[in-house]
């Protein structure tokens, strides 16, 4: 297989593994996930489980990350190229002390603000369905440049 015929490969490949993923598994050191979800979800939800809550609560949105370990610096430059182009724009390059090429596709439009103390919720339900809002932009926008990412 030619370069290009690989590198479309892996993009089908890497976008039904995104699909795939299975949010029920999630878990974390000392934390508890309350509600996780990869799709737009409503400020009732994220009340529903805020309630459930006895500790501290943050609403975390987290945009797509990924990195690609690639053969030659000439590969990770052109992923690095449509990373740019499809709206990644803290995409980058690590060359390690063994040569080893890494393209990480980052970038910057993440969220995270605590909603509760100790159980006791520290926002208004209107600041609570503000924040869902401005999640759900920020999901949108992901989807639109993961779209262009696996197009290009």
């Amino acid at each position: 297989m030619d370069k290009e015929a690989t590198f479309s490969h892996w993009k089908q490949q890497s976008a039904r593994k995104l699909d795939a993923q299975d949010t029920s598994v999630i878990q974390k050191q000392n934390c508890t996930w309350l509600f996780v979800t990869h799709q737009l979800c409503k400020a009732s939800e994220v009340v529903a489980a805020l309630e459930k809550s006895t500790g501290n609560v943050v609403l975390k949105f987290e945009p797509f990350v990924l990195h690609v370990q690639c053969r030659a610096l000439a590969d990770a430059q052109l992923l690095h190229t449509v990373a740019i182009n499809s709206g990644f724009r803290n995409s980058g390059i690590t060359v390690g002390k063994k040569g080893k090429i890494v393209m990480a596709v980052r970038s910057t439009h993440g969220l995270e603000v605590p909603l509760s103390q100790n159980g006791k919720c520290l926002v208004s339900q209107e600041y609570i369905e503000f924040l869902v809002q401005t999640a759900n932009k920020k999901m949108e926008e992901n989807i639109k440049r993961i779209t262009r990412l696996v197009k290009l």
